[in-house]
């Protein structure tokens, strides 16, 4: 391979660091490099590809659409050359990994990925930190966050994991029992299990194609835990609205079931979020890449 090949390759594997980072600054600390530099060689790359894969203004960095075309290879290339460079290192992957995330991500997410990851690097180990509120991530010592929606602290490095959205469910015995069945229309005269966290002030929100619907149901639980919320909806206490990530194996038992599916909840990310270091430990760099990797575990009605 020619050195211009070489370079271009380089400048690639430093494009996508640009995109996992968020910015040149982050990106220049992350591969102990100058701003000045990541940025030439990003501009270079721009230049010889005769496309533009940055949109850049003072608050952030966007992809363009040629971007959006080139990163996910680019991004493959990164991967493999630090694959590379850890196997010339000969470094072993073990040690412990210190993961905060809350209680029912845990069980129905993070939980069998780990176990998946373990398979392949059975050295290392974990520490669960389980908190419904965000952690400082340093002060903490936290290697790694494992969250739903927008993180606030602009010093940590987000990297987005996959959408999904919460849908409104029953169980089969209390569907069962129902004179007619739930419409849109009847969904208020319904008794319903409600989450404090996501039903404020006992209000049900839905959505369907930019249309939105608020109601306070007439009969409603109440509890501040999704784990709990689950149980009482499989017990036949109300319908809810519940993340289908959450219930997959009872959607597919048909155990539970989704109520009016044309008519959801809020639409809700999931992140990965570690400190902006510039070393991450291999262990933690792999456990990154492995996780961002792994779809989200749906049912397929819910995909």
């Amino acid at each position: 391979m020619d050195a211009p090949d070489l370079l271009q390759l380089k400048r690639l594997a430093i494009f996508a660091t640009v995109v996992e980072q968020g910015s040149f600054a982050k990106a220049a600390a992350s591969l102990q490099m100058s701003r000045s530099s990541v940025s030439e060689q990003v501009a270079l790359l721009e230049q010889a590809l005769k496309v533009r894969l940055l949109q850049r203004s003072t608050r952030q960095l966007t992809l363009t659409s040629d971007g959006q075309t080139i990163y996910p290879q680019a991004a493959q290339l990164n991967q493999s050359l630090r694959q590379v460079n850890d196997l010339v290192a000969q470094e072993k992957i073990s040690g412990r990994v210190r993961i905060t995330t809350t209680a029912d991500l845990a069980l129905d997410w993070l939980n069998p990925k780990l176990q998946g990851f373990r398979e392949l690097y059975p050295e290392v180990y974990f520490d669960w930190v389980l908190a419904d509120n965000e952690l400082d991530l340093i002060a903490e010592q936290i290697d790694l966050a494992v969250r739903i929606g927008y993180l606030k602290d602009e010093s940590l490095v987000v990297r987005p994991l996959f959408n999904t959205r919460i849908q409104i469910v029953a169980s089969a015995s209390y569907l069962a029992k129902l004179a007619e069945p739930i419409t849109v229309d009847n969904l208020h005269n319904q008794p319903w299990v409600l989450l404090k966290q996501v039903n404020a002030n006992n209000r049900v929100t839905l959505q369907c194609n930019g249309q939105f619907m608020v109601f306070e149901p007439e009969q409603f639980h109440r509890c501040d835990s999704p784990i709990v919320m689950q149980q009482l909806i499989k017990m036949g206490f109300g319908i809810g609205i519940h993340l289908p990530m959450s219930i997959s194996q009872e959607l597919e038992s048909g155990e539970l079931q989704l109520i009016v599916p044309e008519w959801h909840g809020d639409e809700l990310s999931f992140c990965l979020a570690y400190p902006s270091r510039r070393q991450l430990p291999l262990r933690v760099r792999y456990l990154i890449d492995f996780l961002m990797q792994q779809p989200p575990s749906l049912p397929q009605s819910t995909r």
